[in-house]
């Protein structure tokens, strides 16, 4: 992102980055009967000031879980009309 720098007369804006880094992961076992697709990982890194380091990770699921928990071959958008389930999120 551009903003304005007041410091710099030649240009007058400086960069500024927004998203250091941004990944998305999954994988597909073709050795499985079913619930072949593994969950979703969304991780995330950022600065917003010169010593605010954020992170985040997030774990989503497109498969459904039983009443015990275990992961069943239903979508999630079967079961409850959602594309994905919020598993796991961690912020630091």
């Amino acid at each position: 992102m551009k903003v304005r720098n007041r410091k710099d007369t030649v240009t007058g804006f400086k960069k500024i980055v927004l998203i250091d880094n941004f990944t998305i992961a999954t994988s597909y076992d073709i050795a499985k009967d079913s619930v072949n697709w593994s969950p979703i990982t969304l991780q995330g890194r950022t600065m917003l000031f010169k010593g605010l380091n954020i992170q985040y990770n997030s774990l989503w699921d497109i498969y459904a879980r039983d009443a015990i928990g275990r992961r069943i071959n239903t979508t999630e958008w079967e079961k409850s009309h959602r594309i994905m389930r919020l598993d796991n999120s961690t912020w630091t």
